[in-house]
């Protein structure tokens, strides 16, 4: 990330400029979607057959990106014969491009519409969602969160809605379903040593520098979100689930760990940009040492803290 960037974040209103960076990322994506429909149009001689939604998830899905973010996206479509497979592949794949082009690298996971394991018909989606129920393994656990963040960006919003419907309606039905989440929430830990320390980089390039996004933005994210499951709030942004959450939390205990969250969410969109050896502009999730100054250090410490009561807090709730 450029200096000048850096410089133009916030520090009283970061709500506002979240807001905007992540709506800048949104009206890219959808315009990219309008030019892979006319490329269809031009090379198929077709419309798309049939609604469909193009989604997001992960941080696009919560609407927590920073300035550089990856593709992490989902196609539904309605119908399931296959002219209409073949077509939305088709249409898929040419997102997929248009993404690459505007600057979204692949998905590391190849969590990606591209991928045809995650452009499927509603009813192809249905069966999937319902075998991630069944299996139970951690990389089945894992799909089911990464799903909870979707947020349908272009398309028929409706699409998403039944499957939102139906993941609801299987974790009220399935009384083991959230411990088997909590499992897979719980892997990454807050931060810190056990003499309230920050636990930076040892070694390498970035010896001296704290890992701000595994280290405290995503045990926090995935606390939330684990609570949200479980009282079937179906919003994808950390700080709506916080906002509804409230009366089971207490209003301070929300307030506090809204502060902390926004403290975090702040530090990490100042994280240097990097390049990846294909040469795409990547976001860091690294502090440099030269950024963690005393007083950065002190506000870190106290937002992970809080990091680790919201760990502890579902630990309890999960009965663990």
């Amino acid at each position: 990330m450029e200096p000048g960037l850096i410089r133009q974040i916030p520090q009283s209103d970061f709500t506002g400029w979240n807001a905007a960076v992540n709506r800048l990322h949104d009206l890219i994506t959808a315009q990219v979607v309008r030019l892979a429909e006319n490329r269809l149009g031009r090379e198929f001689g077709r419309t798309p057959p049939g609604p469909y939604a193009f989604i997001l998830f992960g941080s696009g899905g919560r609407n927590e990106r920073t300035l550089w973010s990856d593709q992490d996206s989902a196609l539904i479509y309605q119908d399931e014969d296959e002219t209409s497979r073949s077509l939305f592949a088709a249409l898929s794949g040419f997102i997929e491009e248009g993404l690459l082009i505007a600057g979204y690298p692949p998905c590391d996971g190849k969590v990606s519409a591209g991928n045809p394991a995650w452009c499927r018909s509603l009813s192809e989606w249905e069966r999937q969602l319902d075998e991630w129920f069944a299996e139970r393994s951690f990389a089945s656990v894992r799909h089911l969160l990464i799903y909870v963040d979707a947020r349908t960006v272009y398309g028929r919003p409706a699409l998403l809605m039944q499957l939102k419907r139906l993941f609801a309606d299987r974790v009220r039905e399935d009384g083991e379903i959230t411990q088997a989440m909590l499992s897979n929430t719980l892997r990454h830990k807050a931060g810190l040593g056990p003499f309230g320390n920050l636990l930076t980089e040892p070694y390498g390039s970035e010896a001296g520098g704290f890992d701000i996004k595994n280290g405290a933005y995503v045990p926090m994210v995935n606390a939330v979100r684990w609570l949200a499951v479980r009282r079937g709030i179906s919003a994808t942004s950390t700080l709506e689930r916080l906002a509804l959450l409230g009366d089971e939390l207490g209003q301070d205990t929300a307030t506090k760990w809204r502060e902390a969250f926004l403290s975090i969410m702040r530090l990490r969109a100042q994280t240097p940009s990097l390049v990846s050896e294909e040469g795409w502009r990547i976001s860091g999730g690294m502090l440099s040492a030269s950024q963690l100054t005393r007083e950065v250090r002190r506000e870190l410490k106290d937002a992970i803290r809080t990091g680790d009561q919201m760990q502890k807090w579902i630990r309890r709730a999960g009965g663990r």
